[in-house]
């Protein structure tokens, strides 16, 4: 047993007061003559035994009643831990300020719990002792020691935020701020522990004690809007656009009755109402006509009237007035090429000679057409390769006089399958690549009537797996019709057979060649955001066509900042630097001429409610020193501290047997009569 405050043994010394009272207490007896006093010889005899017990044992009582509130007064423990804590201690406390903090333990919000626990926390140690105050924000002011006034005031500040860190991040930030430190290094986690930000961790570190302290509510029912995207990676004009929402029930039980609804641009209409079983998601469409080019902006809502934060998904997307397709001919344009995009004006087709090839206009084209060229120049292979690494798509039908060699640079370039041998047999193609986007939504099932390309002129190629190289149409014997490459942001696609009808019917099988055209133009390997995700998505890319070297980009939100720009090819890249905290539109200016607007939404890293139980956590996160609060010590968690730190606190058992010991000695005195 050791002592917290052992000066206060000193007054021990006090014991001597009562044995001093009982020694030198003498009663003065009065003098009675009687003629025969042996009877009362014997009763002063027996009196006199009986009163000596008696005041020894009021001596005793006292004595230990004193003693006992001295102890109390010196703090008694017994240590738990053969290394308890001396000296200063640097302490982290991070205070889980997560929208899942909002749910309620009674009437109140669990942030204001966290808060009131932390500050018992911080009061729990010395005026000598520093403190970190650490939130999700991890914002630069929170990665130093503080006094215990600075410390409340900056625990004051902490308001509930979008951003949810995961366990593992929380307890490596605070371990890189305590390891500066020469003093004890104690870190407290005060959260809900969701089980989506409790990761496995496992800290073996013997000079770094974690505290986890739950603070937890009833868990909630929940639905949530995962994820919104268009079936067509480019939304178009005049057409009805599918959309495809996907909405999950992460409770325990069914949601029935979800009503499901959109507004766009302002203007609000319903869905559908969804039926979900637990523990699942389902996927709704909805049509969204478009009958004006520019900015769009959507907002599907669901009904869930649990937790809110996950109840709507915003979406912001241009559509283009049109979309832009060259080709480049040999010698006269191909009539069917031609023929395919005349009939739709939301595509404009622009055919160019070999001999005037104008270079810096490619950045503005979404597909190049290569058709039928007899030599590729290295001018003209580098041009090619540089569009296509920043987003173009590059469609080849060699000629049938193609020079093998240029053409086997261009594809060596793309770390494609190069060029054998011109072949003559006819050849049909067999087997379509329905997995892959070009003809992912074409056919709703390939029958045996369905008319597949024949021709009686190919390039076989070589067929290394190493390539980079996808198959979209197979010939019988397996070897490649119609490659996909990626390089970069863009794609190559290879045709092994020219396009002219003298040796490939392709263009007439419109069921294959339209469709292939149209969806060309509009793939792309990485498709236009439509939103942006709060604390996890912090830069943007957009397009760097009209950009100048001086030029300025500004985000309008409830304030407007300048975000940090960084030019790549034709794209900027926007730093975001966590300014964006709201979800809903910010606008994006350059030169103070809006461009778009952007869409964010709130991370739903959140949106599953069930919470990890002091046995999960004990599964999840390991330390060498670990101690996780339960209900009992989280509500005294001052004394709890006290006790995890110093030891087993006695002051208590103390006081309590000084007051037995003084009830003893009242008792005594009042019924033990001489």
């Amino acid at each position: 047993m050791q002592f917290l405050y052992p000066q206060f043994l000193w007054a021990l010394l006090a014991l001597a007061i009562p044995i001093i009272i009982h020694l030198f207490y003498f009663k003065r007896f009065k003098k009675v003559l009687f003629t025969n006093v042996r009877f009362l010889k014997e009763i002063k005899e027996e009196t006199s035994a009986r009163n000596k017990l008696k005041n020894l044992l009021v001596l005793l009582s006292r004595m230990l009643a004193l003693a006992f509130l001295v102890f109390a007064f010196a703090k008694p423990f017994i240590p738990l831990k053969n290394d308890a804590k001396q000296g200063k201690s640097a302490i982290s406390i991070f205070v889980d300020n997560s929208f899942s903090m909002s749910a309620t333990q009674g009437n109140t919000p669990l942030l204001p719990i966290a808060k009131n626990k932390a500050l018992e926390i911080i009061n729990s140690y010395s005026d000598d002792d520093r403190f970190q105050i650490l939130s999700n924000e991890f914002a630069g002011k929170q990665q130093r020691l503080l006094s215990k006034d600075d410390a409340i005031n900056m625990l004051d500040e902490i308001e509930l935020t979008p951003s949810a860190k995961t366990m593992s991040r929380i307890i490596n930030r605070q371990k890189q701020l305590l390891d500066n430190s020469n003093d004890n290094k104690i870190a407290y986690v005060l959260s809900d522990f969701q089980s989506s930000i409790v990761d496995d961790f496992d800290l073996q570190d013997s000079t770094f004690e974690l505290n986890l302290v739950p603070i937890q509510s009833v868990v909630e029912k929940n639905v949530s809007i995962d994820s919104v995207w268009f079936e067509s990676q480019i939304p178009m004009v005049d057409q009805n656009n599918t959309l495809l929402i996907r909405v999950s029930n992460l409770s325990l039980e069914d949601a029935n009755g979800m009503i499901l609804s959109y507004a766009k641009d302002g203007e609000e209409k319903p869905i559908s109402t969804l039926d979900i079983p637990a523990k699942t998601s389902v996927i709704d469409t909805v049509s969204i006509p478009l009958f004006k080019t520019g900015n769009h902006e959507v907002v599907v809502k669901i009904n869930d009237g649990a937790i809110s934060f996950d109840d709507s998904y915003n979406i912001s997307f241009d559509v283009a007035n049109q979309v832009k397709v060259l080709a480049i001919n040999q010698s006269v344009p191909n009539p069917y090429i031609t023929k395919s995009f005349e009939g739709i004006h939301f595509f404009e087709l622009e055919n160019m000679p070999a001999s005037q090839i104008n270079y810096q206009a490619f950045n503005t084209f979404n597909l190049i057409i290569l058709n039928e060229l007899d030599q590729l120049s290295s001018g003209l292979i580098a041009e090619l390769k540089k569009y296509v690494e920043t987003g173009g798509k590059l469609l080849v039908f060699p000629s049938d006089k193609a020079d093998i060699n240029s053409y086997n640079n261009l594809l060596n370039s793309f770390k494609s399958n190069t060029l054998i041998a011109k072949e003559g047999s006819e050849l049909e193609v067999s087997k379509i690549n329905t997995e892959e986007f070009i003809f992912n939504d074409v056919f709703d099932r390939i029958t045996n009537n369905l008319k597949l390309p024949k021709t009686s002129l190919h390039y076989a190629r070589t067929k290394f797996q190493n390539k980079l190289d996808e198959n979209l149409l197979t010939f019988r014997d397996n070897s490649s019709f119609l490659s996909k490459t990626t390089l970069g942001e863009g794609i190559l696609y290879f045709c092994s057979s020219p396009l002219s009808t003298k040796y490939n019917d392709l263009s007439q099988v419109g069921e294959i060649f339209i469709p292939m055209l149209y969806k060309m133009v509009l793939a792309k390997v990485k498709p236009e955001k439509l939103a942006y995700t709060i604390g996890q998505d912090n830069f943007l890319e957009v397009d760097a066509a009209n950009v100048k070297e001086n030029s300025l980009f500004k985000i309008k939100t409830d304030q407007e900042f300048i975000p940090g720009q960084t030019k790549f090819g034709k794209r900027v890249l926007l730093d975001l630097n966590n300014e964006v905290e709201n979800a809903g539109f910010a606008e994006l200016t350059l030169d103070n001429q809006t461009i778009k607007n952007i869409a964010f939404n709130y991370d739903r890293l959140e949106s599953d409610p069930t919470l990890i139980d002091v046995d999960g956590l004990k599964e999840k996160i390991k330390a060498t020193d670990l101690n996780i609060f339960d209900k009992s010590e989280t509500a005294n968690i001052k004394e709890s501290i006290h006790d995890k730190d110093k030891g087993m606190s006695l002051w208590i058992w103390c006081l309590i047997l000084a007051l037995l010991f003084l009830g003893i000695e009242s008792l005594l005195l009042r019924f033990w009569h001489s």
